[in-house]
């Protein structure tokens, strides 16, 4: 049978006729109904070109996108299709009705009947009085998508066309349904997307923006969507607007003077109006990082100070010394970034925070993330009184040697390599931290130690023979055995948080492959525990180390991740932070900035 058809379409192909003429040109949506009870939401685009055809075939639900259909037989308004398909080449037989409304026809294989289809024609959604909508979106457990629609009202009625350029969709037809002051549109992949404008859409006067709800299976979400006004290029946001009007927000960059001699460099971020709000100090992960945390294209502090002060909560986040505007002190040597000198900077910045005249000098925290948040516990078990609550983000429970011990484990477990050798490499290596958290070890002891771990790590790559080098055992003593990394290696977190006095959250990631909540969260919780302390454990489904929306299945770098922060941590944090310091006062009317 397959040769018969093949005959057919050649025989048509014979007498094709000018293309442009034919009504089968345009774009046909529908649905394909197979005889096993499958329902394949369809698009056929059919463009004539003199007389040729360029069609193409587009079945979300099975990932199918634009493919092109090479074999098709078109004579006026009957209709032969052979697209390839999962099971091989099938055909399509077809007719346009008279009116050119509707495609109807039956699939066959091997001579037998597979499936029906019914489409109608749908024409593009372009011309004038046309307006384009786009938007980011942040699904839950998910790097953010982009959308875009365009909309027209024609004959009464909307008409939409679709682009989600994550998922390959273009130009996608979507059924629209009008009701009060919204908009309710179908879009693929069952997803169901909803705007809602004070003024109607379409009319004089219409919006720049609209808020947006979207809506796909179970999980649900906002966003915002702009109106491209000309040849405007819309800008995506690094990471999503939260719901509602924007707040202006007060923005203070100063250079505080630290009363062992150098200067912090600081912005302070604060909602607009009088307060007095909540406020937090924001701590990154130790390790000389400039205010805004900037890594891999995001820059995480900002993030958090701009999510903060939208719901009503002041921050001030800092460069760590020697690190942008923040000068290293006088006399003091500097061997590196250390809890106890993120302690010191921490702990006047928490007394600063609070004689800011917008704040509440009782409901000051601090907001630690990584290692971070082992700086934020620590200047809290000093500051019983100052400190009102801390948050810690992804904070390891365990100490650093254990820490770093299981991440150098779980890269050469997933390495190709003899793991045997791996297993001696980590031996060294476990050697080599524990002797360097020994205030009474030698630099001669630390030296030998770092020598034989780089040996060791090198013989993990057959023939490479070559003797260690002098400057690569210069970087390992000043990576491994540094002062500050040595007073680093003797912190013991589970020491720190039972002296706390103060509520504390503690969020993790069951994505985070560096910090792993199963294994962290519970070593925090028990540490606050063991002298009554209070505490809230928040673990969040499908986010990373970073705290981004990640695939737990695919270990992926935080720069291939748009998100910046999953709006569920962002708003797990603020959600208690308002619970804990009481009633938050509204931020002043917004304004545009």
């Amino acid at each position: 049978m397959r040769l018969v058809s093949c005959l057919i379409l050649l025989l048509l192909s014979a007498t094709r006729v000018d293309a442009s003429t034919s009504p089968f040109e345009g774009r046909w949506f529908g649905t394909v109904e197979m005889k096993d009870g499958a329902r394949v939401e369809t698009v056929i685009e059919a463009t004539g070109l003199g007389n040729n055809w360029v069609l193409r075939l587009t079945q979300p639900s099975v990932d199918r996108f634009h493919q092109p259909i090479v074999n098709s037989a078109i004579d006026g308004g009957d209709v032969i299709l052979s697209p390839v398909m999962d099971e091989g080449m099938v055909t399509w037989r077809g007719e346009v009705s008279a009116d050119g409304s509707t495609f109807r026809g039956e699939i066959v294989s091997d001579g037998a009947t597979q499936g029906t289809f019914a489409l109608v024609n749908r024409p593009a959604v372009e011309g004038p009085g046309v307006d384009i909508w786009s938007g980011s979106v942040i699904v839950p457990g998910r790097d953010f998508e982009r959308v875009r629609l365009r909309l027209l009202r024609k004959d009464d009625r909307w008409h939409a066309d679709v682009d989600l350029p994550d998922r390959k969709i273009s130009r996608y037809p979507a059924d629209v349904r009008e009701a009060d002051a919204s908009l309710s549109i179908d879009l693929p992949f069952d997803i169901q997307l909803r705007l809602v404008s004070p003024t109607p859409l379409g009319a004089e006067g219409q919006p720049e923006q609209v808020m947006a709800a979207w809506r796909e299976g179970d999980l649900s979400t906002a966003l915002m969507m702009r109106r491209q006004i000309g040849d405007q290029e819309v800008v995506e946001p690094l990471y999503p607007q939260a719901p509602g009007s924007r707040t202006t927000h007060v923005l203070r960059i100063e250079d505080i003077a630290h009363p062992i001699g150098h200067q912090l460099g600081v912005t302070f971020t604060a909602p607009a109006g009088d307060g007095p709000f909540p406020a937090v100090v924001l701590v990154p992960g130790i390790g000389g990082r400039d205010r805004d945390d900037r890594s891999g294209g995001h820059q995480f502090q900002a993030v958090w100070a701009d999510a903060l002060a939208r719901r009503g909560i002041a921050s001030v986040r800092f460069d760590d010394r020697g690190v942008g505007r923040s000068t290293l002190p006088e006399g003091i040597p500097h061997y590196g970034p250390s809890i106890r000198n993120e302690t010191m900077d921490v702990r006047h910045l928490v007394e600063w925070l609070a004689a800011q005249p917008t704040v509440d000098p009782a409901a000051v925290g601090i907001v630690g993330w990584d290692t971070g948040g082992w700086v934020a516990a620590n200047t809290a078990a000093g500051l019983h009184r100052e400190v009102a609550f801390i948050v810690l983000l992804s904070m390891p429970g365990l100490p650093l040697a254990e820490v770093m011990s299981a991440q150098l484990w779980q890269q050469l477990a997933a390495a190709p390599v003899d793991q045997e050798q791996a297993r001696s490499v980590l031996r060294v290596y476990r050697t080599l931290l524990d002797v360097g958290q020994d205030p009474r070890a030698s630099e001669e002891e630390l030296r030998e130690l770092v020598v034989k771990y780089l040996a060791a790590h090198r013989q993990l790559a057959p023939g490479n023979q070559r003797p260690v080098s002098e400057q690569e055992i210069a970087e390992g003593l000043a990576a491994m055995a540094s002062p500050a990394m040595r007073r680093n290696l003797r912190f013991e977190p589970r020491m720190i948080l039972p002296r706390l006095r103060c509520p504390v959250l503690a969020v993790g990631g069951t994505a985070d492959v560096d910090v792993p909540s199963a294994v962290h969260l519970p070593e925090i919780e028990a540490a606050v525990q063991r002298t009554g302390g209070e505490i809230e454990l928040v673990d969040i489904e499908n986010v990373n180390h970073r705290l981004q929306p990640s695939d737990p299945g695919k270990v992926v770098d935080s720069s291939r991740i748009r998100a910046t922060v999953d709006p569920r941590a962002m708003r797990a944090v603020t959600d208690w932070i308002q619970a804990v310091a009481g009633p938050v006062p509204p931020p002043a009317e917004a304004q545009d900035q």
